[in-house]
């Protein structure tokens, strides 16, 4: 897995800009400029490390964007819809099948 071997690399060099967090950076100022995007998240857990130091690079570079951290929001929208009692469309799975009777002979 490539993130975890670009975390070890960070946190062995002292917790300085590597080439991978540099290119991090640079697409999401890419795709701030050319999208004119005002929020950014990465669509993988492994990448949860990074959010700190790119939002902070990206504000030290005069960009406001926020970027989100993936796992953080994942919890929550999960436990939003516990909450709110929330459930799967019935529309698109109308019908539960339960694993027993997937199995059953």
């Amino acid at each position: 897995m490539q993130s975890r071997e670009e975390y070890y690399k960070y946190k062995e060099s002292g917790e300085k800009i590597t080439p991978f967090i540099e290119t991090m950076i640079k697409e999401c100022i890419k795709t701030v400029v050319e999208d004119d995007v005002g929020v950014i998240t990465f669509g993988c857990g492994g990448m949860l490390w990074v959010t700190d130091i790119v939002q902070k690079k990206l504000r030290e570079q005069g960009y406001g964007v926020t970027v989100i951290n993936p796992i953080l929001t994942a919890i929550e929208i999960a436990r939003a819809l516990v909450t709110l009692k929330l459930t799967h469309s019935r529309i698109s799975y109308p019908k539960v099948v339960h694993v027993e009777h997937i199995y059953k002979k």
